[in-house]
């Protein structure tokens, strides 16, 4: 069977497309690409507070790289901000849950953050 000639109405407007009928043609739609999965506290919980930390620290970093690509009008994902701000926010309300239940009181565990200086890093 020859292949049939289309026209498309995407960003090659106006130009012809040879397309194989028994290739599947996928719309925009259905080639979206799925976004990340939510954190789930559950996944956290079997970590240590010094990972927790670390990973807290990486997600900063990524969190600072995008307002950097905001600020510079580069391509980047806006639903990214939203996604490690409650990636973020689930590790550090583990971290609390563990530091509890080792009996750490909230006073204990403040001078420990500003410390080890997790909330107040520069990203």
């Amino acid at each position: 069977m020859a292949p049939m000639i289309s026209q498309t109405a995407s960003a090659f407007a106006g130009k012809l497309q040879i397309s194989d009928p028994k290739r599947s043609v996928k719309t925009r739609a259905q080639m979206r690409i799925v976004a990340q999965k939510p954190a789930v506290a559950s996944e956290f919980r079997s970590m240590s507070n010094e990972d927790i930390d670390k990973e807290v620290e990486t997600i900063k970093r990524s969190l600072f790289d995008l307002r950097i690509k905001k600020a510079t009008r580069q391509e980047f994902k806006s639903s990214d901000f939203k996604f490690y701000k409650k990636k973020v926010a689930t590790l550090l309300t583990v971290k609390r849950e563990n530091e509890i239940a080792q009996g750490i009181s909230k006073r204990e565990s403040r001078a420990l953050n500003r410390s080890t200086s997790v909330r107040g890093s520069k990203f």
